[in-house]
């Protein structure tokens, strides 16, 4: 068995179940979301066990899923949804940790007074909402997953929760 998804992004449906083929997934679907049958066999694909995915930790509503570039553009996003500025700073991947778990910086230009991305009222912005400094990676990752109400999750934890929602109905 593995995990596939259902991804129409125009209508934000996104749709996750266990199958063991992406023809029986892609049946599945169809009798799941039968106004959608015509367009289900292009939106569906196997989910990847690297893949991470980021989920709303209040409503459980899947933010996006995907390798760690997808994951930086989200949460990019999620920062300019959320942050009530213009300016919101590039992130890049910690590689100062293992990648599991995973963890984003803010990326390095942007603290760097000299540089064209350095924004001090940005910075000071930030580091107020997130109260923590942006130079300290470790807690502004926490910091950042607190204020945007976030979890990471492997494909194997999305896999465990699904199966307690299962068990559940």
């Amino acid at each position: 068995m593995c995990l596939y998804i259902l991804e129409i992004i125009t209508d934000h449906k996104i749709s996750f179940l266990n199958a063991t083929s992406t023809e029986t997934a892609i049946e599945a679907f169809q009798g799941i979301y039968k106004q959608y049958a015509e367009q289900v066999p292009f939106h569906v694909r196997e989910v990847h066990p690297s893949e991470k995915i980021i989920m709303d930790a209040i409503t459980g509503e899947i933010h996006c899923i995907g390798d760690n570039s997808i994951l930086k553009k989200c949460l990019e996003n999620l920062m300019h949804l959320h942050a009530p500025i213009d300016w919101v700073p590039s992130l890049e991947l910690n590689q100062t940790v293992k990648p599991n778990p995973l963890s984003f910086t803010i990326h390095e230009a942007c603290l760097l007074k000299e540089n064209p991305q350095y924004n001090e009222v940005g910075i000071d912005f930030w580091e107020s909402i997130l109260q923590v400094s942006l130079h300290d990676r470790g807690e502004f990752w926490n910091a950042l997953k607190n204020f945007l109400n976030i979890d990471v999750l492997s494909v194997s934890e999305l896999e465990g929760l699904i199966k307690v929602k299962e068990n559940r109905c």
